[in-house]
């Protein structure tokens, strides 16, 4: 059953899946930078996919989330997640299904991850990892018709363009520190759910407060020739099984993550995030729900 599951995963970005419905919000959006937030807690294969699990349990998550200013809509969408490793943990796998509404700007991907472990000894390793995908994004204009417009709402809405989604990561372990590097979207025309198009540094460490108590802070350095900036995470973990953490973002963004298991089979966790552009604040709302199968 399992190795169907990882076939599954393996071939699912090659395979068109079906668009979903349609909500045509505000175009006051920012530029999904508070997605890149919230992956950095909920879905981080994504920025580098060397965050693959290491478990050989197959943990499935769902998160939907919204971004709204003034109380009006700006943003959302959901993502599903999957992923597992293998008992050998030498690798792992996993997918991504992702969609999000930007204002009049549509945004959907199929994307597959794959990460392998080449040094793993008792004190640390060294590994690759490969994000690959489609990605479509499309503009659609039809909330703008007026009720008496002859045009056809396919008129105001533009064809989905498909692009390849390819994503490099590589980590190395020693102890409790993790030094990661990736490049997102090593094709121009790449379009993934990060909106960064470049190279990405990490540095994570993990510290035990008490016996059941750790503390992992996580630095991240988002470079490229347009844009750079830096998001620190500092996650409180409480017997694997409770977690809080805050988030702050050089953009004038921040948030923090509350989330927990329950019975070591439900994921169950809730994700704010807030940014301030040109005195606007935009308040980005997600709820994680997940499923760990043994």
């Amino acid at each position: 059953m399992k190795k169907l599951l990882i076939g599954l995963l393996i071939l699912n970005p090659f395979i068109a899946y079906i668009g979903l419905g349609q909500q045509i919000q505000s175009n006051l959006a920012n530029e999904i930078g508070s997605l890149q937030n919230m992956e950095t807690f909920l879905n981080r294969k994504l920025i580098n996919p060397t965050n693959l699990t290491d478990s050989n349990n197959f943990i499935i998550d769902i998160a939907i989330h919204e971004q709204l200013i003034s109380n009006k809509k700006a943003l959302n969408g959901f993502f599903l997640s999957g992923e597992t490793g293998l008992e050998s943990n030498k690798c792992s796998f996993g997918i991504t299904i992702d969609f999000n509404n930007n204002g009049l700007l549509q945004n959907r991907s199929i994307l597959s991850s794959i990460k392998y472990n080449l040094i793993n000894n008792t004190i640390s390793r060294f590994e690759l990892g490969l994000n690959l995908g489609l990605g479509q994004t499309r503009m659609d204009a039809s909330s703008l018709m007026y009720s008496q417009d002859p045009l056809t709402e396919s008129e105001y809405t533009s064809h989905w363009q498909t692009n390849p989604i390819i994503d490099l990561g590589i980590n190395y372990k020693y102890k409790t520190q993790s030094f990661r590097i990736s490049y997102n979207s090593v094709l121009n025309g790449s379009t993934n759910s990060t909106a960064f198009r470049g190279l990405i540094l990490n540095y994570q460490s993990t510290f035990t407060v008490s016996g059941k108590v750790t503390l992992t802070p996580d630095i991240y350095g988002c470079l490229n020739s347009e844009n750079t900036y830096g998001i620190l995470t500092l996650k409180l973990n409480y017997n694997k099984r409770i977690s809080c953490g805050l988030l702050y973002n050089t953009k004038n963004s921040s948030g923090f993550l509350i989330s927990g298991i329950i019975k070591k089979r439900v994921k169950i966790g809730y994700y704010y995030n807030m940014l301030d552009i040109d005195h606007q604040t935009f308040n980005s709302h997600c709820i994680n729900l997940g499923l760990i199968i043994k």
